[in-house]
């Protein structure tokens, strides 16, 4: 059947594998340091390297899916990336208040939100990469709801109403307006190039336009200084 994945590998089935809208299973996550080396790809990071190339930290993410008939699915990532930067830290942010209650947390800020995630279960959506050229179709993780039992989470999944909303309360709509002035500088102060990043942005196209007041108040320094006279 078209667009199911199995357990073997086979490669003339996974030719013909259309990937899902959204997943759902364990994730797991383990971040390192790494070198990135001209013809030989990523490599862990090693002492001898210091000096030589530069260190980046990599995060590799793996879903376990509910369903054992389907294949883990692997993202790996920099996080330095667009991909990273745009899409999985903004959505793993939003998940924060609910991952502190999950771990025990008492203030959700004090503890890194990544390792926390480790091992939990999750359901999120396939969306493009940011990095994507035209023609492109890699997707990322955009994470939507975190669980702290497989029993809660297969529940969720197969509910018709997952568990969490979709529409983001005051907090978390800040969390991801805090990367709207990182985009601002990506963008050159270019209020066209701008709003194409927060559009090509699934979770920020959501949430945020043009009429925003977060957008313009992303936008404000700049044009401060502009009516100013003060060269940027």
């Amino acid at each position: 059947m078209p667009g199911t994945f199995t357990s073997k590998s086979d490669p003339y089935a996974d030719a013909m594998i259309v990937e899902p809208s959204r997943f759902v299973g364990q994730v797991k996550i383990d971040a390192h340091y790494c070198a990135l080396i001209k013809g030989s790809g990523r490599r862990l990071w090693d002492p001898s390297y210091e000096g030589v190339y530069k260190k980046h930290t990599a995060i590799d993410f793996q879903i376990v899916p509910l369903d054992s008939t389907h294949q883990v699915v692997e993202r790996k990532i920099i996080n330095w990336t667009v991909e990273f930067r745009q899409v999985v830290q903004p959505s793993v942010e939003t998940l924060r208040p609910e991952i502190a209650k999950i771990r025990g947390k008492d203030d959700d800020n004090s503890f890194v939100v990544l390792r926390e995630l480790n091992g939990l279960w999750v359901i999120g959506e396939y969306v493009p990469s940011p990095s994507n050229k035209e023609g492109d179709t890699w997707t990322t993780f955009n994470f939507t709801h975190v669980f702290a039992t497989r029993e809660e989470c297969e529940a969720a999944f197969e509910s018709a109403s997952p568990q969490a909303s979709t529409t983001l309360n005051a907090k978390d709509r800040a969390t991801l307006a805090d990367f709207l002035p990182s985009l601002w500088q990506q963008s050159g102060h270019d209020e066209a190039k701008f709003l194409k990043l927060i559009a090509d942005n699934p979770l920020l196209a959501s949430e945020f336009t043009v009429d925003s007041p977060e957008v313009t108040e992303a936008m404000a320094p700049f044009s401060t200084e502009q009516d100013s006279g003060i060269p940027f």
